[in-house]
C-alpha cells in the first residue's frame, strides 16, 4: 500500500552525500553493519569498497537503491493510466494474463520505459558524488567514472581541454545511448 510506496520512494529524497555516507558506513570493513553481520554468521566479509572487483558494482547498487523510488513512481503512474476497460475486454475475449501483459500492458508502458531509460543513462553519466564519497575513484582506478575523470582534470589538474573533451564525450554518449534505446523500444515514429 501507501506505506510500502513511501518506503521505496524515501531514498530518492536523500541527497547524494547522505546516500554515499550511509552506504560507506554500512560497508565499512572494520565497523560496518554488514561486516558485523558477516562476522556473526562466521563468514569472511567481502571488502566491498576496497576490492577492485567489488567496488564498482557496490557503487552501482547504492545508486540503484537511491534512484529506484522515482522509477517506481513513473511506472506506477503509467500502469494507473492503462484503461481498465481495455483489460476487461481482453479478459472477455479470452486473453490470459501473459497475453494481456505482452499485448496491452507492455506496449502501453513503452514511453515510460524510454523515460526511465533516458533518466538512467543521464544518471549513469552524472554519477559523481557517490563515487567521490564512497571510493574516491579507487581502489586503483576501478571506480573512476567519466564525471570523476572530468572533475579531476578540471579542478585537480587544471587540464581544462581534457575536461571539456570529457564533457563532450559524455554528451555524445548520452545522446547515442538514448537514440539506441529509442530504436530498441521502437518509439522512433511515436516521438515524431
Amino acid at each position: 500500500g501507501a506505506f510500502a510506496q513511501s518506503v521505496f520512494f524515501f531514498p530518492y529524497l536523500l541527497t547524494v552525500s547522505v546516500v554515499a555516507i550511509t552506504w560507506r558506513w554500512l560497508l565499512d570493513p572494520d565497523f560496518g553493519l554488514l561486516t558485523h553481520a558477516f562476522k556473526i554468521l562466521k563468514i569472511p566479509a567481502p571488502t566491498f569498497l576496497t576490492h577492485p572487483g567489488w567496488a564498482l558494482p557496490t557503487v552501482a547498487l547504492a545508486t540503484a537503491w537511491w534512484l529506484a523510488g522515482y522509477r517506481m513512481v513513473v511506472f506506477q503512474a503509467a500502469l494507473g493510466d492503462i484503461p481498465i476497460e481495455l483489460l476487461e475486454s481482453a479478459v472477455i475475449d479470452g486473453a490470459t494474463f501473459v497475453q494481456q501483459f505482452r499485448r496491452i500492458i507492455l506496449p502501453l508502458l513503452k514511453p515510460s520505459f524510454l523515460f526511465a531509460l533516458v533518466l538512467t543513462v543521464i544518471s549513469a553519466f552524472r554519477t559523481f558524488g557517490q563515487v567521490l564519497m564512497m571510493t574516491e575513484g579507487g581502489p586503483g582506478r576501478a571506480t573512476e567514472v567519466l564525471a570523476l575523470y572530468l572533475y579531476w582534470n578540471a579542478f585537480e589538474y587544471f587540464r581544462i581541454g581534457r575536461a571539456a573533451a570529457a564533457g563532450v564525450v559524455m554528451l555524445l554518449l548520452t545522446l547515442l545511448l538514448t537514440l539506441i534505446g529509442v530504436k530498441i523500444l521502437g518509439l522512433g515514429s511515436e516521438l515524431q
